[in-house]
């Protein structure tokens, strides 16, 4: 419960640090620097945790690399929706990775979440309708950057299945090396 209320505050902060990053240089270049720092950063951990000579390919590092492929996505998609929305619906819209997450595992994982879970899940999709519904009677559309942002909020729990079963096989630092090398290419 509080790695998740952890991973919600610091989430709320990426959209205003993209758009702030965005303005200066990049998406592109952003990530990609981003990503080396990440990969250098990890190699040394799992240096240091002599991890790093156990990754072997296998069924968990396929798993990373397909959550990483899956993650490089998922990025993409909201530093080009930070181009086209605002920082706030950016942020909204983002916390909607929660509610799809539960659906994700409740009705395709099968796992079991709380009426207090529910609440929180309907109380996100209401905060990204109210995000929606004005452009969306204003202008007749979608605008790109919240759908976009949206999409990439879609697929993360397929992202976050994938990570889960690269740890039955792979220590966390030898996933983020993994991830990092596939966002830096």
């Amino acid at each position: 419960y509080r790695y998740g209320l952890l991973h919600a505050i610091l989430w709320s902060f990426a959209p205003i640090v993209g758009v702030l990053t965005i303005q200066a240089i990049p998406p592109l270049v952003s990530l990609t620097a981003i990503n080396a720092v990440i990969f250098v950063f990890f190699v040394s951990v799992a240096l240091y945790r002599k991890s790093f000579f156990s990754i072997r390919l296998g069924k968990g590092l396929l798993y990373a690399i397909a959550a990483s492929t899956l993650i490089a996505i998922v990025f993409s998609l909201i530093f080009t929706g930070l181009q086209y929305t605002s920082a706030g619906n950016a942020g909204i819209i983002g916390q909607l990775e929660f509610f799809f997450s539960y659906l994700f595992f409740n009705l395709v994982r099968r796992e079991r979440f709380s009426v207090k879970e529910l609440l929180g899940g309907l109380l996100m999709v209401s905060g990204a309708v109210l995000v929606f519904v004005p452009s969306v009677i204003e202008t007749a559309s979608v605008n790109v950057g919240d759908a976009l942002i949206l999409l990439a909020n879609m697929i993360a729990p397929v992202l976050n299945l994938l990570q889960r079963k690269a740890r039955e096989y792979l220590a966390n630092e030898v996933i983020l090396i993994t991830r990092a090398t596939v966002g830096f290419l």
